[in-house]
């Protein structure tokens, strides 16, 4: 009776469970703490957009591009101990991402609540959010199947006054994956 018991607990456990991907996220990350530095949009900077493996679970391809904004600690040596790495988590950016009826995506990045970062650092919000952008255009790049059609992104900002929506024009984007 006992083995009948614990066999329906784990079949029903199962029908409860989310399925487990292993898949590429693109993140923009800081190379702060090390010598690297690359160039991007003309200037040299110690940020790049790399790929990384990550464990997701939810609705796809929401939950990839809400991956991007993620924490994450990069392995190092003795000599390197940077507890985070992933610019938008430093600066404080929020990614949302809303599936829409018309099968479109809508990601928010929100600048509301923006923190400071210290002097090693010396990456431009701008340029935080290009990365971001490029980012989710490369992750989804990896995923998207053209069997499965068309796959329209809209890339918005919220939390911004005036004047910083002014500094951040040209961030805002429409990308389209076939």
């Amino acid at each position: 009776m006992r083995t009948i018991v614990v066999a329906l607990m784990v079949m029903v456990g199962g029908v409860f469970g989310s399925t487990l991907e292993i898949l590429q996220v693109s993140l923009p990350l800081s190379l702060h703490g090390t010598d690297s530095a690359y160039e991007y949009d003309g200037e040299v900077v110690q940020a790049r957009v790399f790929a990384r493996p990550m464990v997701l679970s939810g609705a796809m391809p929401e939950s990839l591009v809400e991956a991007v904004g993620k924490p994450c600690r990069l392995a190092g040596s003795k000599n390197f101990s940077v507890k985070e790495s992933n610019l938008l988590v430093l600066f404080g950016v929020e990614i949302a991402v809303v599936l829409r009826e018309k099968g479109d995506l809508l990601v928010t990045f929100d600048v509301g609540e923006l923190k400071e970062v210290g002097e090693e650092i010396e990456v431009e919000l701008f340029t935080v959010l290009k990365m971001g952008v490029e980012a989710i255009e490369k992750t989804l790049k990896e995923y998207h199947d053209s069997e499965n059609g068309e796959l329209k992104v809209k890339i918005v900002l919220k939390g911004a006054d005036q004047k910083l929506k002014g500094e951040l024009k040209g961030v805002e984007k429409s990308i389209v994956l076939k």
